[in-house]
């Protein structure tokens, strides 16, 4: 996993948009009637209509309202003409000084003769890349008043009333890490961080990631989020990547899984593991940019965006194995940077 200091003003990402054609120089752009009809006609054109102001005087959350008035200012022009031209699917961005929408390809052309257009891109669509593996073995419910660590390093399994620990943690020396005091005496395993994730569905009830007691309070729902930038209807899923991936962050311990028979050579006896993220204290803002293992470039942006209003410390992006490019430039000016996980 890549860690990068990401300031809340964020540079175009054109890495993730891919090349566009720059506008031109000419002023006014004013539509005729004869002219309005031809634009409208075709609307087929899912493109990013980036600004050339991207306001980098105003960063980090302090201006966050400052920027967002400039941005809407700006792009009030601009998203008049998407009315006048009926376009559909318009979103106005402030995050990044741009709209995206879906027009014609006349229209793309009238908007690059824009004056205050830097270019017009499409909405890029970026697959995800995933193999979701789900097992027949069996969980049951453990549930312990303190989320112990059970076994020894040499154990390879535990009963079902004393489940070993799942190995990530020891091989990242997590389970030292969260012995470790704050000056308050508080341990450190994530309290007062909120992390969001960019990546599919996930069951929000699943018993994992109800809160043990061991890390706040008992049966409080550890994911407080949940917004879906997809919209087609799939249902939550329980077993893909996000799951994987809120797992590893702040699962909660709370199962013990019998993994005698994940494999292709199953065991002759049960064996009992359970699984406690890297940071079990920590909120979590669920982010489903993906649908049927597809997402745009605009969806992208709506996440970041969304994550940053909504005050998220730490964003992982995962994109099962995707080769997608860095979805954001890093203004390093930021006063209140946060950090951003791409895997």
């Amino acid at each position: 996993m890549w860690r990068l200091l990401c300031g809340l003003s964020l540079a175009v990402p054109t890495a993730l948009f891919g090349m566009g054609v720059h506008g031109g120089n000419a002023a006014g752009n004013p539509i005729s009637p004869a002219q309005l009809a031809q634009l409208q006609q075709n609307p087929n054109q899912k493109v990013i209509v980036i600004l050339k102001n991207q306001h980098s005087e105003l960063s980090g959350r302090a201006t966050m309202a400052a920027r967002t008035s400039a941005i809407t200012a700006d792009q009030a022009g601009v998203v008049k003409e998407l009315t006048q031209v009926q376009a559909q699917h318009v979103t106005a961005f402030h995050l990044i000084n741009a709209v995206s929408a879906t027009v014609s390809k006349a229209e793309v052309a009238h908007l690059l003769a824009n004056p205050s257009v830097r270019t017009v891109v499409p909405d890029r669509t970026i697959r995800e890349l995933r193999s979701v593996f789900r097992p027949t073995g069996s969980a049951s419910a453990v549930k312990p008043a303190v989320a112990t660590t059970t076994g020894t390093p040499n154990q390879l399994c535990g009963t079902q009333a004393a489940p070993v620990q799942n190995e990530a943690l020891s091989l990242t020396n997590d389970l030292q890490a969260t012995q470790l005091t704050t000056p308050q005496g508080q341990k450190i395993n994530g309290a007062g961080v909120k992390v969001a994730y960019m990546a599919d569905s996930i069951n929000t009830t699943n018993p994992e990631f109800q809160r043990n007691a061991a890390f706040g309070t008992p049966g409080a729902p550890v994911i407080v989020d949940y917004q879906d930038f997809v919209g087609d209807g799939t249902p939550n899923d329980s077993g893909g990547e996000a799951t994987g991936d809120v797992s590893m962050m702040v699962a909660q311990g709370n199962l013990a899984y019998d993994v005698s028979q994940y494999s292709a050579n199953p065991l002759a006896k049960p064996c009992f593991v359970k699984v406690q993220g890297m940071a079990p204290g920590a909120t979590l803002e669920a982010l489903r940019v993906f649908g049927n293992f597809f997402a745009t470039a605009g969806t992208f942006v709506r996440a970041i965006q969304y994550a940053t209003d909504t005050g998220v410390d730490v964003l992982n992006q995962s994109f099962g194995g995707a080769q997608v490019p860095v979805v954001v430039t890093v203004d390093g000016s930021a006063s209140a940077p946060f950090t951003i996980g791409v895997r």
